[in-house]
């Protein structure tokens, strides 16, 4: 009785095109649609636009702070603070060191490397199964 969540938009922000590739497929493959994100400067416009169902990201982009400023930046804008966040990351250092602070925010980790089964659980429990919210 467990139904998967269909028809999920979700942006991916990470400046390692091979796995942005890598993420679109496996995402794809569960018929989520995917927008990617190279550059953690264009992944906050793109998702207050697109409003989607959640957000996985690398926290270490083009410098150290790039993908904790969209955390920041998703967090603070009330238009946006509802969308979950999935970090993954291989910072493992930072996710310690923050573990705190992104569990009272509700933010998921996902350490690189990780299984797929481990991402796509990771999805499905930010998600709710229910459509009931997406239309209001």
């Amino acid at each position: 009785m467990s139904e998967r969540p269909e028809s999920l938009k979700l942006v991916v922000v990470n400046n390692d095109t091979d796995f942005l590739t890598l993420m679109t497929e496996v995402l794809s493959d569960r018929g989520w649609q995917v927008l990617v994100c190279r550059e953690s400067g264009g992944a906050y416009p793109v998702v207050k636009e697109e409003q989607p169902d959640a957000v996985i990201l690398d926290v270490r982009m083009e410098s150290p702070e790039s993908g904790w400023n969209v955390v920041e930046l998703l967090q603070l804008d009330p238009e946006t603070r509802h969308i979950p966040i999935l970090v993954c990351s291989g910072a493992m250092a930072e996710l310690k060191e923050k573990e705190e602070w992104l569990r009272q925010h509700g933010i998921t980790t996902l350490p690189k490397p990780f299984d797929l089964d481990d991402l796509y659980g990771a999805v499905e429990a930010m998600v709710p199964l229910s459509s009931d919210n997406a239309s209001q």
